[in-house]
């Protein structure tokens, strides 16, 4: 069971290659650095999200970091949220190749509100968009009791202090997590956490 998700990977690994001649996916150096720059890159977040969580990823793109996930953490459900056709046809194709179950791909734009997904999400993640405290504010719809929120940036001193005015005592915890690549790239995350009461829309 474990070498068929090392299987799909690979496997996930090589359409995104054949695809990017198509589209912009990833860059042209990164074509032959998918492991070492985007799926451990991916991966960093697989011990951060609760057993049966429900995640939003904003921003589909070229599936990283929720096809890695949705392969190896399949007690949890994702839907990525993409709203270019193109990107989303590729997503769809890449799960169909890889029959994911647990992943879902929503053609659409978030700020739209959608009622199926309102309150849905225990945990929101983002590698696509680098607004932090605008993230909260389009997707604080889709927010379960107790969010969190993984999100691929640095958190500015002064981005801190907006959410907290923002939001208050809705807040937990506001962390900047700091990790490397095995190139010894330096990488930054936003983690925010939430209360367990209700975000206000």
């Amino acid at each position: 069971m474990a070498e068929n998700k090392y299987i799909k990977a690979a496997e996930y690994c090589l359409d995104l290659k054949k695809w990017a001649g198509k589209m912009s996916l990833v860059s042209k150096g990164d074509e032959g650095k998918l492991i070492s720059r985007h799926f451990l890159d991916a991966m960093i977040i697989e011990r951060m999200i609760p057993p049966g969580a429900t995640v939003m990823d904003v921003g589909g793109g070229n599936g990283f970091p929720a096809i890695p996930l949705a392969l190896f953490r399949q007690d949890i459900k994702i839907v990525s949220f993409e709203s270019k056709m193109k990107k989303a046809v590729f997503l769809n194709n890449i799960k169909n190749d890889t029959n994911l179950i647990n992943y879902k791909i929503a053609n659409c734009r978030i700020e739209n509100n959608h009622l199926d997904y309102k309150g849905r999400f225990t945990v929101i993640i983002s590698r696509a968009y680098k607004d932090i405290s605008g993230i909260l504010k389009t997707t604080e719809y889709y927010a379960a009791n107790s969010a969190i929120y993984l999100i691929y940036n640095k958190l500015e001193k002064e981005c801190i202090i907006k959410i907290k005015n923002d939001y208050q005592q809705l807040i937990n915890t506001v962390d900047n997590f700091v990790y490397y690549l095995p190139d010894n790239r330096e990488r930054q995350m936003a983690i925010i956490k939430f209360k367990d009461n209700k975000i206000s829309f």
